[in-house]
């Protein structure tokens, strides 16, 4: 379980897109030279990682009770023929497509 943390957090570390969102979001919020700058950036940041965490732990709760169901056999299999079958009408539309003119 500690190796799974593990590579989730430097998945998410490594990751680009909180990075544009502080830099493209947070600036709207914040006035340099303001009175309590840091203290409002602070907040801003730890609100944004408390949701991350709800939405995410959501996440791993759900998929943790929908593995149980797809590990069995027959959804197992109706899934794999249910994503092969639209693979196949997708290359089946691709084929078929005209070229831009």
């Amino acid at each position: 379980m500690l190796e799974a943390f593990a590579k989730g957090h430097l998945t998410n570390i490594l990751n680009p897109k909180p990075a544009i969102l502080y830099v493209a979001v947070f600036p709207q919020f914040l006035v340099p030279n303001q009175a309590g700058f840091y203290a409002r950036g602070a907040a801003l940041t730890l609100t944004r990682a408390a949701v991350a965490m709800l939405f995410y732990g959501c996440v791993v709760l759900s998929l943790s009770r929908l593995t149980r169901v797809l590990l069995r056999p027959a959804v197992s299999c109706a899934v794999r023929s249910l994503s092969g079958l639209a693979l196949i009408l997708l290359g089946g539309r691709l084929l078929m497509a005209r070229a831009p003119t």
